[in-house]
């Protein structure tokens, strides 16, 4: 069976520069309230805080439940 390689478009930056909190407190609290684990952008280098990243290497119907996991994280995020 041959392995396949993970590359540049398996990836999707995500930008949460105005939910104003740092990407690795977000990510947290996205993983509390929702269950979703993102990377966060402050891991790939210091100019990257603002940005999370979302491997999207995953079956389609996987990738659109975490999307919109995600998408009610920020809502709840906005309400606080």
């Amino acid at each position: 069976r041959r392995q396949r390689q993970m590359c540049i478009r398996d990836r999707l930056w995500l930008d949460c520069s105005d939910l104003d909190i740092s990407s690795e407190e977000f990510i947290k609290f996205l993983n509390e309230k929702t269950g979703v684990l993102l990377s966060a952008g402050v891991d790939f280098g210091k100019n990257s805080d603002e940005f999370l990243r979302l491997n999207i290497a995953c079956p389609r119907q996987l990738l659109e439940k975490g999307l919109k996991a995600i998408k009610k994280g920020v809502a709840i995020y906005k309400q606080i």
